[in-house]
Formats: structure tokens, C-alpha cells, sequence
């Protein structure tokens, strides 16, 4: 059979280049679940998440007590949990270095408040973005130890900082580091204990997991040797909606512990939970309907923004903190930061646009884009929007801490692991220095060597066989009239989506588009609603859509099939549906409804 039949509705091209494609899925299990009593929407979204019948009702009620594992299975867990619980029992000054983004954070206020029910009072070290950059520094240590530190922990780095920890050692600071981007091949760096899931030699096959689930993972392994030593065990249910955060926006998979550690999350915060976070949820107006997608899109850019262009501690502060009205300041502060964030991100994505496009337009397997002025705190948020724009692996890099030299930040597309080609390219001595993921990461380089940057990333994603453009998987076409609420409910069953548990997208066969218009502060957004010859109709929703092929799609009285996923909001006390755009597609007009 050829490509255009297995097209979904007959789309080989989209707007967006997509070949849409139905998500495969196990007919054997569907049948089984459906056969079980589920809905048959239902049993499609798991079924076409490799879910099986027998695995469906704990897929649906993830429990942390079932899904826990013995974290001693992590490499160098043990020794981590002794080296903290002796220096607390030997009164030893702590302190955490925690990188500046949203895991870096609440890996801190973790500690912070597991150490604070045991009485100590720890000092706090997170790096300003501006003048330090990513990870730790022989500076950063040499101050630590100036002030009678004697052990350091290091959350969300330090899996690649051999030459600062070799610093610390000979300064005779002990050194713990949890983390969870990836490792070198060679010898480890020289701390304490390195607890990290990426570790070649760690075979926990916990991977998944964000730095917070590690830190996590350390607090219960520490519960159980207090236990043993006969002392008090700080409660640690009530910290899973620090976990949760961190889980969702590190964008790690939401599989098997990660689902259950969102699910309780969410649940702590709905029912009281952190009170900065809850304050922040009060400036977001998000506070009576927290969800997942309420931490991934309206909490964690504004956590984020602390380190992107603010001061680094501000996220910390607002997540230790236990006083409401210092939170509601701190929830402010950073609201207004995410606000001065977004303006300064749509000037480098206009830029940035306009310098893809003329310098190599849509046809390098790599898109790159660079300008020195450029403000560092965003060049990763620009990567992931020209990557959903270009649909390539995609860098951006912007100003760096010295004269010459730039900072920048990569994403990646399925096939390609970004991760592993920035720490190639670090040996190579392309980069001065670099780490991550398989999907992102970040790197300092010199600004004369930014095109064989360029020419490194694309040899190496055309090696891997990255799909230049992906499939677009659709869990089904679905008539307006059967897209309402209880759908939509039924659908979030399933969840918490994201990477790893694909959100449910559903096409729209044929609908016509009408009552379109811009909104937004910055008019970038296209709100329409799609009526359907069933007589059904919904409104949509195409964020920074504007000026794009998407966008000029979506313009105007016309038939198209548009595919996207169901969003359901509160407005003045009512629930109203919408579609999420994600791709469009030109439909002929003698096509079939």
C-alpha cells in the first residue's frame, strides 16, 4: 500500500509538511478493554499508548506505593544517604547549589524542607544566569568553602563538572551531587556521591526521571535510615507537588513513578499544598482549576522566569517559603517577570525568523540562529519555537559571559538525541562546554566557531536518520457534534499527558472556518470557530499562529481539515470547550464529510 493510503483523510502534506497518520494501536487490547466495559474512546487513547487490558486500571490509578522502587537500586544511593544524615547528626554547615530552572528549584525547596523538619538550616546557592551560567564553578565553590561549608549538595548538575569538583575536593569540601542529564563515557566526575539514573553503570532503569524525582527518591532512602537510627521522619506526601512541577516542565516522560508522582502532586496542590506555588496559582487565575497543564503552561513559565531574566533565588524563595504574604509578593514579582520574559522572546523569535529564512530557509536538516545581543534567558524557548515552526532539530544562541563567546540552547526532533551530539561536540572541542538530553540541551561556545557547529549537528542528525518531518499520529477523526465536555473529561482519565503519554489529537474532516480574528497583547494568535455540516460547532484556538502557513490557513470562510486537541476552561463559572490547533490541511470541496 502506498504512503497516500495510509494517509489519515488522504493528508501526505500539511501545512505544517506533515504526513498525518492514525496512531497505531493494538486491536487485540482495544477489543479486550471495550469487551472489559471501558469507551471505546477510551480504550483507543491506551491501547495507542501500548497500554494493556490487564495494566488499564493501574495505568488509570497510578499509586506511588505501588509503583515505588527500593531507591537503593540507584547507583551511589547509599553512600549519599549516609554522607548527609552524618553530617547533620555532626552539625557539618550544609549547603545546596541548585542550577536555576524549574527542576534546579524545586530540588532545592525539597531539600530545604526535609532538612528544616530535621532542624537545619541549610545556605542556598543558585548561580545568576547572566554572569555564572549553568552549573557549578571553582568560584562558586571557593566561596562556599569561604564561609565554613563543609558538604555540598548539587541539584540538577554537575553530571559533567570534573574540573569544579576536582576544585572542591582539594579544598576538602564533600561533594553530593543528584542529577540527571547525561554522563560522560569516560570516568565520572570526582564528588562524594553521584546519584543520577544516566549513569552508564546504573542499572535502576530510572532514566525517566527529573532531578526532583531523584532528590525524591534520596529523602525516602534517608526516611528509612533515620528510621533505622531510631529518629523522626519528616512527612514527605506533602512535597509531591514540588515533584510534580519539576516532572512536567523538565518535560520528562510520564510513565510509570513520573505519572504517579504527578497524580499525587496535583492532588496535594488542589487540596492546599505549597504555599507559594498556591499563591502563584492565585496570580495565574488558575487557582480553582490546577491541573497538569496548569504546571506545565501557566506555573512553570512563571518559576522559570526567576532564572531566564530575574534573580536566580526568587523561585526558591517562593517554594521554601511558609509566610502568605511574602508568597504573594514573590508570585507577583515573578508574574511580572514572565510578562517582561514573553516580550522579550517574541523580539528574538521575529529576529530569529527572519535570519533563519534568509541565511538557509527550510532546507538544512539543523536550523541555527545567533545574534550576540541576543538575551541568553530565552534562546531556549526560541529553539523550541522555531523547532514547532521548521518542524527540525533547532539552536539558538545569544549572548554570552564573555567578549566572543556565545551561550545557546538546543531542541531536538524524534531520532536525533541532541544530548549526545553536544557532549561529541565538547569533546571534539567544538564547544567549550555543553550537556543535556536526548531532546534538549544547552552549550557555550566561541562565536567563530558557530558554523562548524552548525555543520557538527547536521552530520550528525542526517547519520541518525532523523525524519526531517515526523508523522503527525491521531488518535481518530471525530465529528463536532460528538467534541463537548464529557469527552474531553473521559479523555483526561488518561492523563497527565506529555512526553512519553502523547496528549490525545483528533482531525476534524472538512469543517469550515469562520468568525476568524488576531488577539493576544501582541495580536499573534488566531481564534476561530469551525462549523461542521453535522451541524456541530467549536471554537479554536492557533497560538502564534499568525503570518505562518498555518495561520493564512485558518483566514477567512473556508473548508479544511484541522486537527488539534480539546481543551476544557472555566468562564464565569461555566465549562466551554475548545480545540487547541496543531496543523491544518487544504481539503477539496467535493471531498465527503
Amino acid at each position: 500500500m502506498d504512503a497516500e493510503a495510509h494517509a489519515l483523510l488522504g493528508v501526505n502534506r500539511s501545512v505544517l509538511g506533515r504526513r498525518w497518520m492514525a496512531r497505531p494501536c493494538d486491536d487485540a487490547q482495544l477489543r479486550a478493554m471495550t469487551q472489559g466495559g471501558m469507551s471505546e474512546l477510551l480504550a483507543r487513547i491506551l491501547a495507542g499508548r501500548g497500554v494493556r487490558a490487564e495494566e488499564s486500571d493501574s495505568y488509570l490509578e497510578p499509586r506511588l506505593r505501588d509503583l515505588m522502587p527500593d531507591p537503593s537500586c540507584l547507583a551511589d544511593m547509599e553512600t549519599a544517604v549516609g554522607c548527609l544524615l552524618d553530617a547533620v547528626a555532626c552539625g557539618r554547615k550544609i549547603a545546596v547549589f541548585a542550577d536555576y530552572d524549574a527542576d534546579g528549584a524545586t530540588s532545592c525547596a525539597l531539600l530545604q524542607r526535609y532538612l528544616g523538619a530535621l532542624g537545619v538550616e541549610i545556605r542556598v546557592y543558585i548561580p545568576d544566569r547572566m554572569l555564572e551560567g549553568y552549573g557549578p564553578s571553582e568560584n562558586a565553590f571557593a566561596q562556599l568553602h569561604g564561609e565554613g561549608v563543609e558538604t555540598v549538595l548539587l541539584v540538577d548538575c554537575g553530571a559533567n563538572a570534573h574540573a569544579p569538583l576536582e576544585f572542591a575536593r582539594e579544598k576538602g569540601l564533600e561533594v553530593l551531587v543528584f542529577d540527571h542529564h547525561k554522563c560522560p563515557e569516560g570516568d565520572l566526575p570526582p564528588a562524594r556521591a553521584l546519584v543520577n539514573p544516566k549513569r552508564l553503570d546504573d542499572d535502576s532503569g530510572l532514566d525517566y526521571l527529573a532531578s526532583a524525582g531523584v532528590v525524591f527518591l534520596f529523602l525516602v532512602a534517608c526516611n528509612r535510615a533515620l528510621r533505622a537510627r531510631g529518629g523522626k521522619e519528616p512527612d514527605l506526601k506533602g512535597l509531591l507537588d514540588l515533584v510534580a512541577l519539576a516532572t512536567i516542565c523538565d518535560m520528562t516522560p510520564l510513565v510509570s513513578l513520573n505519572r504517579a508522582f504527578v497524580r499525587g502532586g496535583v492532588r496535594i496542590l488542589q487540596s492546599g499544598g505549597n504555599p507559594g506555588l498556591r499563591a502563584l496559582a492565585r496570580e495565574a487565575g488558575v487557582e480553582g482549576s490546577i491541573g497538569a497543564q496548569a504546571f506545565g503552561f501557566m506555573l512553570g513559565p512563571r518559576i522559570n522566569a526567576a532564572g531566564r531574566i530575574g534573580r536566580s533565588d526568587l523561585a526558591s524563595r517562593l517554594l521554601f517559603t511558609d509566610d502568605t504574604e511574602e508568597a504573594c509578593a514573590l508570585a507577583m514579582e515573578l508574574s511580572q517577570l514572565n510578562r517582561e520574559r514573553q516580550l522579550i522572546e517574541a523580539q528574538v523569535m521575529e529576529q530569529a525568523v527572519r535570519q533563519v529564512e534568509a541565511r538557509q530557509g527550510q532546507h538544512d536538516s539543523v536550523v541555527t540562529a545567533w545574534d550576540k545581543r541576543w538575551h541568553p534567558g530565552v534562546v531556549g524557548i526560541v529553539a523550541n519555537r522555531l523547532k514547532e515552526r521548521y518542524w527540525r532539530a533547532s539552536v539558538v544562541m545569544g549572548e554570552g559571559k564573555e567578549e566572543g563567546m556565545l551561550r545557546g540552547s538546543c531542541r531536538s526532533v524524534t531520532g536525533f538525541d541532541m544530548g549526545e551530539a553536544v557532549l561529541a561536540a565538547v569533546n571534539g572541542g567544538i564547544l567549550l562546554s555543553g550537556g543535556g538530553h536526548a531532546m534538549a540541551a544547552g552549550f557555550a561556545l566561541e562565536e567563530s566557531r558557530v558554523e562548524d557547529f552548525h555543520a557538527f549537528l547536521c552530520e550528525w542528525c542526517e547519520s541518525a536518520g532523523a525524519n526531517e518531518s515526523e508523522p503527525y499520529y491521531l488518535d481518530g477523526v471525530l465529528g463536532l457534534r460528538a467534541a463537548d465536555v464529557a469527552a474531553h473529561d473521559l479523555l483526561e482519565k488518561a492523563g497527565p499527558y506529555g512526553k512519553g503519554n502523547a496528549t490525545p489529537s483528533f482531525a476534524f474532516a472538512g469543517v469550515r472556518v469562520v468568525e476568524s480574528r488576531f488577539i493576544g497583547k501582541t495580536q499573534d494568535h488566531i481564534s476561530c470557530i469551525l462549523s461542521g455540516e453535522d451541524g456541530g460547532s467549536l471554537r479554536a484556538m492557533a497560538f502564534r499562529a499568525a503570518n505562518t502557513p498555518m495561520g493564512d490557513a485558518l483566514w477567512g470562510d473556508r473548508r479544511l481539515h484541522v486537527a488539534g486537541r480539546l481543551d476544557a476552561s472555566e468562564w464565569r463559572g461555566a465549562r466551554r470547550l475548545r480545540l487547541l490547533v496543531e496543523d491544518v490541511a487544504e481539503c477539496a470541496e467535493s471531498n465527503p464529510f
